[in-house]
């Protein structure tokens, strides 16, 4: 974890300690840790949730939502079985 950057002040913390998250298993020197493409497309949906708040277009950020929502449901569907 010396090695691990600081994060940027524009990234969400919560997504930058998931990437750099300390796996006591893991070997030293190998790169973030890479989740199943639908746990990064989860992780994605959520950011675009939260981020079209700061939208000024509401019309687009209530869409931007809608669309985040149904592929958060569909990639959680997925994580089930």
């Amino acid at each position: 974890m010396e090695d691990t950057p600081l994060c940027p002040e524009w990234w969400p913390r919560a997504l930058w300690n998931l990437h750099f998250a300390k796996i006591p298993f893991k070997r030293p020197g190998v790169g973030p840790i890479n989740l199943p493409p639908y746990m990064d497309a989860l992780l994605a949906s959520l950011l675009a949730h939260t981020a079209s708040y700061l939208m000024t277009d509401e019309k687009l950020a209530k869409q931007v939502r809608s669309a985040a929502l149904k592929n958060v449901v569909e990639m959680v569907n997925k994580m089930e079985g």
